[in-house]
């Protein structure tokens, strides 16, 4: 068989980049084109992956159509990314160390034309249209645990709601008749700096609605690198395809005696048994259609 003609969107990101070098290197199965949202991102995507690129910004109208020409499966790790405002971080770290309320959310903050909604929701129903339009076979799309909880920390960062807009994107997708599979990692290792935690070393765990974050802090985790595994398995076993599941991982220096991941998507999501991800829940305005 031919190549598998493949678009990532967000290949500038650490976990794009990780699921790019890993397609680029097996060109028996995969044709992979990594799409950034600027040319210096593009560039350097480029030089260290080895694979083709193209420039795509999901915020500006159509960019989204002239990437999708040819593509069979698109995979989208495309996201907004919070940025620290270090002064307003100190001030809420002081009111935390002097026992007040603290807000750390606040001290976060999106670029103009980078907050969750533009990114997430509406670039990523513009893909989704996209897709759509161009006949693609197999989306992809890489959320986050934590989308049942309007609560958690990360929708309060620069008050970007970032989950839910994910959320929405999510159930737009679902509804839209593309073949799809989803995927909500848990916490991305690693999560500062430059430290390396790799992949290949660990038991995958799947769930369901977010139960996995009521789990040990130790089984909460992925490596991007295995994250970036399960993508790859995702896009060449039919067996994924309509799935949606929680995605983490056992960390292997406080949990011995682990089952490492065999690279078997259809026995790792044989482990959900028949029940279904459910989106009816949460109700909130953001998700309304």
């Amino acid at each position: 068989m031919a190549p598998r003609k493949v678009l990532i969107l967000g290949a500038g990101g650490k976990s794009g980049l990780m699921a790019m070098k890993k397609m680029v290197d097996r060109p028996d199965d995969f044709e992979v084109t990594g799409a950034a949202r600027t040319e210096s991102s593009a560039k350097q995507v480029a030089e260290k992956t080895g694979g083709k690129t193209i420039v795509c910004d999901l915020t500006v109208p159509q960019s989204a159509d002239g990437a999708m020409a040819g593509v069979e499966t698109l995979v989208v790790l495309s996201s907004a990314t919070p940025k620290p405002n270090y002064f307003k971080l100190f001030g809420q770290l002081c009111r935390k160390l002097c026992c007040l309320s603290s807000q750390m959310g606040k001290a976060f903050g999106y670029a103009k034309g980078g907050y969750p909604k533009d990114v997430d929701w509406e670039g990523g129903r513009a893909a989704i249209d996209a897709a759509k339009r161009a006949g693609v076979k197999h989306v992809i799309y890489v959320g986050s645990m934590g989308g049942t909880r309007p609560e958690h920390f990360l929708n309060t960062m620069g008050e970007g709601n970032i989950l839910l807009w994910k959320r929405k994107a999510e159930m737009y997708l679902a509804e839209s008749g593309l073949r799809y599979t989803i995927i909500h990692p848990g916490g991305l290792l690693p999560h500062h700096g430059n430290k390396t935690v790799k992949g290949g070393e660990r038991e995958l765990l799947v769930g369901l609605n977010d139960a996995l974050m009521d789990n040990p802090a130790e089984t909460r985790c992925i490596p991007r690198e295995d994250l970036a595994d399960v993508v790859v398995q995702c896009a060449l076993d039919p067996a994924a395809i309509g799935a949606v599941f929680d995605l983490t991982s056992k960390d292997p220096l406080k949990i011995k005696d682990q089952k490492v991941w065999d690279k078997d998507i259809k026995t790792l999501l044989a482990n959900l048994g028949k029940e279904k991800y459910d989106y009816s829940k949460p109700v909130h305005e953001i998700l309304q259609p």
